[in-house]
């Protein structure tokens, strides 16, 4: 059996790398019995086998817009920002403006979508009649375009009349919505999620539950506890104080959606002689606006950049003693089951994608809109609430996003799709 795990980005993106994790963890154990293909243009590393499509673009008169990246692939959204409202926060996705990938997938007996955006168009893979497992790892493939709906909700009745673009970009958005259900609902087509939170946004569309498996996004396991935190602080640069507790977050703070104004308002609420000890790592870089309120919260922090291996990583949550995840809105954040494979808890909001991979009390905390706030969590975290758990819960996590769990998972799905 030849199966084709299909992306377009093949990034530093958590997508990119949950595909590139599977494609490794694939071919490690079944390439003797099957082979597993990453299909997508882009970088090349070790452990799985790249095939990279030779693309043709599409003729220019059906090209709206002419910025493009070497690679095709559309540029700061390309067309779509045309159409776009002020409201800024919706970030949408075109289909793909390339030809001739469909020569690529006639070639396999499985495909596995991925993160699809600006790669192709979805018609082509419903025309070659094959059996198809679309991945979800935002909501892409279930609007007309964009990644996640917020508050809107309508991606449940076809997109019809968007009130986020303009008047003359609705047909084409409804079109690419219908496009996408359509494919989703063929029998040929299995849907893949990584939450019940995405189960459900899936089923709002119509799709029926039974066309849906629930799959966890695999972790390496090099992803573990060191149970040496005073070197990896040391590596960091963090000077050692046992009051301290040093509060991890990794995401674009400049996104609303990642919630990272939220960490400040927690940490304002606290009393200033207790700030001293919060300590805040963060894996980007900040605006000229935070640093300032930093600084007037009086607590010391570390803009980390950006890490290209995975060694520094694991290095960072090694460090930490709470991993920060307070998205508004989110599917299933691989850095949640990274910190927890290194015995790092986790702090979440309810009712999202992220909360569903927290053991509320045993594995990290939750807190809501009414009830227990991010403040009480992290005052509770500065307690030492988990400091004598990192094994215990590096050890569970390394069971739920290991390869018999994942991998293994997504193997018996393809083989029950080639009958």
């Amino acid at each position: 059996m030849n199966v084709g795990l299909v992306t377009a980005d093949n990034g530093d993106g958590g997508a990119a790398r949950a595909v590139r994790r599977l494609a490794t963890g694939l071919t490690q154990r079944v390439a003797k019995v099957d082979n597993i293909d990453l299909v997508c243009r882009g970088r090349e590393e070790s452990g799985y086998h790249l095939v990279q499509p030779k693309y043709k673009l599409q003729s220019q008169q059906n090209r709206p817009d002419k910025l493009l990246y070497e690679t095709f692939e559309i540029k700061a959204q390309g067309w779509w920002q045309k159409y776009i409202s002020p409201a800024g926060r919706y970030d949408f996705f075109s289909e793909g403006y390339t030809s001739d990938i469909k020569k690529t997938l006639e070639n396999y007996d499985v495909l596995n979508l991925f993160w699809y955006q600006t790669l192709g168009k979805i018609k082509e893979i419903k025309k070659l009649d094959k059996p198809t497992i679309i991945t979800l790892h935002d909501m892409w493939f279930l609007t007309g375009g964009c990644a996640y709906s917020y508050s809107c909700q309508g991606y449940r009745t076809g997109c019809k009349k968007c009130a986020y673009v303009a008047k003359r970009g609705h047909k084409k958005i409804e079109k690419q919505q219908k496009d996408k259900i359509e494919l989703m609902n063929d029998k040929n087509c299995k849907i893949v999620v990584t939450s019940d939170w995405m189960r459900a946004k899936v089923i709002e569309t119509g799709i029926e539950e039974h066309k849906i498996s629930k799959i966890a996004n695999h972790i390496p396991d090099n992803f573990c506890y060191i149970d040496n935190k005073e070197n990896c602080m040391k590596v960091l640069g963090w000077e050692i104080d046992k009051k301290d507790r040093i509060y991890y977050f990794v995401g674009n703070t400049a996104d609303k959606r990642k919630g990272f104004e939220q960490i400040l308002d927690a940490i304002a609420d606290i009393k200033e002689s207790e700030r001293t000890h919060i300590k805040l790592q963060i894996l980007g870089n900040l605006s000229v606006e935070y640093r300032l309120k930093m600084k007037a919260l009086r607590i010391e922090w570390k803009e980390l950049g950006s890490y290209k291996d995975e060694l520094s990583q694991i290095i960072a949550y090694n460090a930490s003693d709470c991993l920060i995840c307070p998205s508004l809105f989110d599917n299933s954040p691989n850095v949640i089951a990274e910190a927890q494979c290194c015995g790092v808890p986790t702090i979440a909001k309810e009712k999202t994608g992220a909360s569903e991979m927290i053991d509320d009390g045993k594995d990290g905390l939750l807190f809501k809109n009414q009830g227990i706030s991010l403040k009480e969590c992290m005052e509770d975290i500065q307690k030492g609430r988990f400091d004598n758990e990192k094994n215990r819960i590096s050890r569970e996590s390394k069971e739920k996003y290991g390869f018999e769990k994942t991998c293994e998972s997504y193997m018996k799905l393809y083989r029950e799709v080639h009958k």
